[in-house]
Parts: C-alpha cells; structure tokens; sequence
C-alpha cells in the first residue's frame, strides 16, 4: 500500500472508531502526507456518507431487494 493510502486509511479509521480523534503523531504523518485541504475533505466525505448510515441504522430501515 503506498504512503498516502496508508495514510488516508488511518486517518479515516480514527474518524470512524469512535473517538474521532488520532495522536499527534499520525495526524503529522497524515497532515505532512495528504496535506491539510485533503485531511478537510476527507473528513467532510467521511462526515457526509456516516450521517445518513447512522440514520438508517438507528431507524432500522430495511436493506432494498
């Protein structure tokens, strides 16, 4: 996997595991490999696809067939 996978990867799974946050030094590795616009962004897409999954999840709607 190269570096800004890698580096994407992590930061997105520290979004999404529950504290939201990453240490100090994965963030640098983040924010030195993706640049901080890309580090927005991608926590802004995060953001957009876990809201209506969270919803759907806590209005236990049904999956389509």
């Amino acid at each position: 996997m190269a570096q800004t996978e890698r580096a994407a990867r992590t930061f997105t799974r520290a979004l999404l595991d529950g504290s939201g946050a990453l240490d100090e030094r994965s963030y640098d590795t983040a924010r030195t490999t993706l640049g901080e616009r890309t580090l927005f962004e991608l926590s802004t897409l995060v953001g957009y696809y876990r809201t209506p999954a969270l919803r759907l999840r806590h209005f236990d709607v049904p999956a389509w067939r």
